[in-house]
């Protein structure tokens, strides 16, 4: 398996979803965030407090998941994580839920258990993802890399926020992040299914905005900058 996300990239990743949980706060009507002087000052404090608030992050045990979870618990929210395996390390005072995001049944199970055992669900953050056969043309691509990254990368997002904006709708609304990537913009070569689950988590979002932000629900999407490698799928 790839090796997991250098070390270097934490306080880039901290930085980057403490600035998404500055935009929470200002949408859930909390404290208003401090903005960081630096990257380094990022990652050292939170900046908003989202005590009371509970949080469930896909692909959470990793890389951008986890530095979305190490930020969110330090921020004082109750973290649920669900991963295809618990991290080795994983985040102090964050919940582990084994998910395996291309089985509906499981997505459906988390999100249940999630608002069952901590009495709700305010931000879901999908976040999972995984690129198969990277460096193949598209021609030479098989159709089991395109259906299982579509199943992980796209259709785990719809599954995961079907089933929690029922909830979000009844307890007068919530915040949905999609982890989307720069590839669904501009595109290298190799990486065709992955391209085209990120353009499609893009335009998801938009809809998802659309539809729901009358009723209080706020839909985005964010681009990692950079590129991180974390666990595969086994």
């Amino acid at each position: 398996p790839p090796p997991r996300a250098p070390t270097t990239h934490a306080p880039l990743l901290q930085a980057m979803a403490q600035r998404r949980i500055g935009g929470l706060a200002r949408h859930l009507r909390l404290h208003p965030p401090t903005r960081p002087a630096s990257t380094t000052a990022a990652a050292s404090a939170p900046v908003a407090d989202l005590t009371g608030r509970v949080v469930l992050v896909t692909g959470g045990g990793d890389g951008i998941g986890g530095g979305m979870v190490k930020a969110f618990v330090e921020s004082g929210a109750t973290v649920v994580y669900a991963d295809i395996k618990e991290h080795e390390q994983p985040p102090a005072a964050a919940h582990y839920m084994e998910c395996d995001v291309r089985d509906r049944d499981s997505i459906k199970e988390v999100v249940a258990g999630t608002i069952e055992q901590h009495g709700g669900l305010d931000v879901l953050c999908n976040n999972v993802g995984v690129v198969l056969e990277a460096g193949q043309p598209l021609h030479e691509t098989s159709d089991d890399a395109w259906d299982t990254t579509l199943a992980v990368n796209l259709t785990s997002y719809f599954q995961f926020s079907k089933h929690a904006i029922p909830h979000m709708l009844e307890h007068g609304g919530g915040s949905i992040i999609n982890t989307a990537s720069v590839q669904g913009l501009q595109s290298m070569a190799g990486v065709c299914s992955y391209a085209a689950s990120k353009g499609a988590i893009s335009s998801l979002t938009r809809q998802m905005a659309v539809e729901y932000a009358t009723q209080g629900i706020r839909a985005h999407h964010t681009a990692a900058p950079v590129a991180v490698v974390s666990a595969t799928l086994h």
